[in-house]
């Protein structure tokens, strides 16, 4: 190849200098692109999405609006650039294919849902420039029945206040309610104008108790859907609407409440002691409540609402349950009549069986039965013409010893059928077997066992006495089959039966003159026999058998115990027990052994076996109040018919928790878990003048001329007092859940109890009145305090807001001094006697009627309402009683005078004007001014008496007792002296 010349050379050279030097700056240039556009180039992150608002499961409106933000970064983390953003409803036709970002990177969508369904998916989905994807879902629900489904009321003291979540493309909301429940709308209720701004509203003003109705609608812009929700009921109420009253008694607290319009229908929520949570223990129509699922002596607390709208608990009011039965002692009699004396009384399950007959009274005898599905007040179901005497039931069948139609006739054997004791029959009536045709036989006893039936029987005008034995045809005709040989006594003579009852192949024979016998039935012959104790006070007169051992009632001798579990033949005498009486009968029920002791009335023995199985026989409590025998009426005060014969208790059945005792010619029905007696346990000096008392749980009140005092009452028969507050100006005070109103002439207070050991002085302000001549016994219920005085008659005022007391209605019912509540009812003590006023609807308060009194004007102290009943302290007559179980008919039933002593006049201290009075179940409680305690049988209100006085004043107070509060057991009772300015409390025990 031949050379390049040299200049061609060069020039090539420098050609390639030049390229070369190109490239290099070409290379360069290609350094110093943008590191970001590179990074741009080479990314692969995806957009980060964020959707703020709404949550996941929201319920939205027609309208709905998604709120959020989006960003995007390179690999790097620098600054990407979003291309475009864009979502759908997956499954419709809802969708933007593109969405405006703000420079922030924030978005907000609006899109219509009204014809969405009731749950969709909102989809969102992200896309950067370089195509990478983010999506973001949400789930959102339509409710079927409301497109402002946010839309909620909260309730509170006469005040409602609403709330919403904001609708998109709203020119404003119209509100829609009205206050009866019924359904608002543009022709109906009221309606409100709001801006679109707003997203809640208070409705002031309301009716505590009322249902209130709303709904509320978004006006939409040009274009977009209507959106309204669902109707919202609710019910305002403070705390104090519904607050409740407890009542303790022995097996259940009694729960009530004031009733709202607006339902029937309330939750009961309980908490059992003074701590702890609240539990929903019942639903109940009514605004009563009986909590039987409680401990004996134990504290409840209870609280209600309304079970619909409202969610708002009442405040808690609580009672403890007592550890003795609050029932009546004698709650009713069985009169006879001319039917003649009581013979006997047999309970065979729900039936109680009596008869009635005399020597006197031949002819006009009755066979009684009795049903006892309330065992308080047996109905008579069935009664025969017969001089019925003793009485044996077994199975379907009673067997009843009548008397002869005359002296010298033979006693008769009535065979009735009780298959439905409400339609008894008599099957058989026959004459007993003269065995001895020379004179009459009297029937002493019968016995009822295996299809046989056993007649103990006396025969007139011979010597030898047997025991008549019948048996019992299907058809009820009894046959006479032989007798059982009654065993000799001292002179050889045969003895008399007076009581048998038969077991297996044994009679057990109470003998006139022997004492007890014990007769094989299968070869009647006497196996034993046991001599009487003394000769002079035994008379056996009742034999009954429970398990292995017998029980004989052996007149002045008691009650005589044997074992016949061991050997029946020979019956082991075990103890004796002398009661204060005549042993005439008994009755064994569970581990107790009633007698009926004659004048020492209804017996009781404990017959609880012991660690070897014999019975304990340790006396109990007799069922008496105040140290007064029960089961007979001559030496009883609490005797509710008079006789002109003596008393004694003769026979005696046990039902349950209820004794009938035959009491000459009726059988009284008596309650064996009643109080015995009442004792000053203490008394308690108290510096001050004493105006007021309430009790609360473990906590007494006591209100004086200084302030407020704690009672603390953890053991009841030994208080501790202490210093609450000072400076009150209160005259009056009622507690009511947690707090204590007082009243003086001019203005209420208000003591926060929600810690019952520090009471707090929570508000004073004006009442609105000017009393001048004092403020009656204030009384509270729910949000309700009336207020009685001599200026005004009855002022009621409204305390829902216990700070805020309003004067709701004033009814003039003349000079009024106190108010006792119950039902739908305020009773007052006034000038004139009872005034009734209807309170249904407080605010609309009514006199309803004025039942004069029988004395001077301003002579009523104060008035106690239980049940149909309302009790007024009256000093001229005592303690008039008043039936108001109609109250537009009530009328005055009963007066009940203190006792009085001869030399007593109006213008002396000795007169004994009842100052105040206490209920508490059959019994009230009423000191006088002379410093005496009157308690007052009330079973029966119509025929209420005195039962017993207890003096109780200090010698060196001549003052009066004021105030009296029972409370499980126990009373207090405060005693002043106005001329000294000192008190004291007294401490009463009620039950052993």
């Amino acid at each position: 190849m031949e050379p390049m010349p040299e200049t061609r050379l060069r020039s090539t050279l420098a050609f390639l200098a030049l390229a070369a030097a190109s490239l290099l700056v070409a290379a360069c240039k290609l350094d110093m692109v943008d590191p970001a556009a590179l990074n741009r180039a080479k990314d692969t992150t995806a957009p980060t999405l964020v959707i703020s608002s709404p949550e996941d499961g929201f319920a939205c409106a027609n309208i709905a609006e998604v709120r959020g933000s989006v960003a995007d970064a390179t690999n790097s983390g620098d600054k990407g650039s979003v291309a475009n953003l864009a979502w759908d409803i997956p499954g419709t036709a809802a969708k933007a294919s593109s969405v405006e970002i703000e420079s922030d990177g924030s978005f907000t969508i609006q899109f219509d849902t009204s014809k969405l369904g009731t749950n969709f998916l909102f989809s969102l989905s992200a896309t950067d420039w370089n195509g990478n994807v983010t999506t973001k879902s949400i789930s959102l629900v339509k409710d079927a029945s409301s497109s402002i489904p946010s839309f909620a009321a909260v309730p509170s003291n006469k005040a409602i206040a609403l709330s919403w979540s904001s609708v998109p493309n709203t020119t404003g909301y119209a509100l829609y309610y009205s206050t009866d429940g019924s359904l608002p709308s543009d022709l109906s209720g009221q309606k409100l104008a709001l801006p679109a701004t707003a997203t809640s509203y208070s409705l002031a003003g309301c009716v505590n108790g009322n249902a209130y109705c709303f709904r509320i609608k978004a006006v939409p812009q040009a274009g977009w859907s209507e959106s309204r929700s669902d109707y919202i009921k609710i019910i305002p109420i403070s705390t104090r609407t519904l607050c409740p009253t407890v009542e303790g008694s022995y097996d259940q607290l009694k729960v009530a409440w004031t009733s709202i319009p607006s339902t029937e229908t309330y939750e009961v929520w309980r908490r059992k002691g003074e701590s702890g949570d609240f539990s929903l223990i019942s639903q109940v129509t009514g605004t009563s409540y009986a909590d039987r699922s409680v401990e004996t002596g134990e504290w409840y607390y209870y609280k209600i609402k309304p079970v619909l709208y409202c969610p708002i608990l009442s405040e808690a009011e609580g009672a403890r349950t007592l550890t003795f039965l609050q029932k009546p002692a004698i709650v009713d009699e069985l009169g006879a009549g001319d039917a003649g004396d009581v013979y006997d009384v047999v309970v065979a399950g729900p039936w109680l069986y009596v008869s009635n007959c005399s020597w006197y009274t031949r002819g006009k005898g009755k066979f009684s039965i009795y049903d006892l599905s309330d065992p308080s007040k047996p109905v008579l179901a069935k009664s025969f013409a017969l001089d019925a005497q003793q009485i044996a039931i077994e199975g379907n069948r009673a067997f009843v010893t009548c008397f002869a139609a005359t002296a010298s006739e033979i006693g008769r054997l009535a065979v009735i059928d009780i298959t439905n004791p409400q339609s008894a029959s008599i099957m058989a009536n026959v004459p007993l077997q003269d065995l001895y045709p020379d004179g009459s036989v009297e029937p002493l006893d019968i016995a009822a066992a295996d299809g046989r039936v056993y007649v103990a029987a006396a025969y007139g005008g011979n010597t030898g006495d047997e025991i008549q034995i019948y048996d019992i045809a299907a058809d009820g005709t009894p046959s006479y089959s032989g007798y059982l040989p009654m065993p000799k006594y001292g002179n050889g003579d045969k003895d008399t039966s007076t009581c048998l009852r038969v077991k297996g192949d044994y009679a057990y024979v109470g003998c006139l003159y022997g004492g007890m016998a014990t007769i094989e039935l299968s070869n009647k012959s006497v196996t034993s026999s046991i001599p009487r104790i003394n000769a002079d006070d035994d008379w056996p007169n009742r034999i009954e058998i429970d398990g292995n051992y017998l029980y004989l009632a052996d007149g002045n001798a008691g009650v005589r115990v044997y074992d016949i579990g061991t050997d029946p033949a020979h019956p082991a005498f075990r103890q004796r027990i002398d009661t204060p009486g005549w042993a005439n009968s008994i009755a064994l029920h569970g581990s107790t052994c009633y007698v009926a002791d004659g004048s020492s009335g209804l017996q009781m023995i404990d017959i609880s076996p012991t660690q070897d199985g014999t019975p304990s026989l340790a006396n109990l409590p007799m069922p008496s109040i105040y140290g007064t025998p029960l089961g007979f009426r001559e030496c009883s005060v609490l005797a509710k018919m008079a006789t002109t014969m003596p008393a004694s208790a003769s026979f005696v059945a046990v039902y349950g928790s209820w004794a009938y005792v035959s009491s000459r010619s009726m059988v009284e029905v008596v309650n064996l878990d009643s109080p015995t007696n009442a004792v000053l346990e203490k008394s308690l000096d108290i510096d001050e003048y004493i105006r007021d008392l309430s009790i609360q749980g473990a906590y007494g009140y006591i209100l004086t001329d200084s302030g407020l005092s704690i009672m603390d009452l953890e053991d009841p028969a030994n208080p501790r007092i202490k210093k609450a507050l000072s400076s009150l100006s209160v005259v009056r005070m009622a507690r009511s859940g947690s707090w204590i109103f007082g009243a003086s002439s001019q203005s209420l207070t208000a003591i926060d109890l929600s810690a019952p050991a520090r009471p707090l002085l929570a508000a004073t302000v004006s009442s609105g009145l000017s009393i001048s001549s004092g403020v009656g016994c204030i009384d509270v219920a729910g949000p309700w305090l009336y207020l009685p005085s001599r200026d005004y008659g009855l002022s009621i005022f409204d305390v829902s807001d216990p700070l805020k007391p309003e004067l709701a209605v004033q009814v003039n019912t003349g000079p009024a001094v106190d108010v006792a509540l119950s039902g739908s009812y305020a009773y007052v003590a006034c000038s004139s006697g009872l005034a009734i006023v209807d309170i249904s609807y407080p605010r609309k308060a009514s006199l309803v009627k004025t039942v004069v009194s029988s004395y001077d004007s301003y002579s009523a102290q104060s008035v106690s309402v239980s049940g149909k009943y309302a009790y007024i302290c009256d000093q001229r007559v005592g303690v008039q009683i008043f039936n108001v179980s109609d109250p537009e008919n009530a009328s005055l039933v009963r007066s009940v005078e203190p006792y009085r002593d001869a030399t007593a006049s109006d213008s002396t201290n000795l007169w004994p004007a009842y100052s105040s009075i206490s209920l508490q179940g059959p019994w009230a409680f009423a000191p006088t001014i002379v410093g005496e305690l009157s308690i007052i049988n009330i079973s029966d209100p119509a025929k209420a008496i005195l039962a017993s006085r207890l003096f109780t004043r200090r010698s060196d107070l001549n003052g009066s007792h004021n105030e009296i509060l029972v409370n499980d057991g126990f009373a207090y009772l405060s005693d002043r002296d106005p001329a000294s300015s000192t008190s004291q409390i007294k401490v009463l025990r009620l039950i052993p």
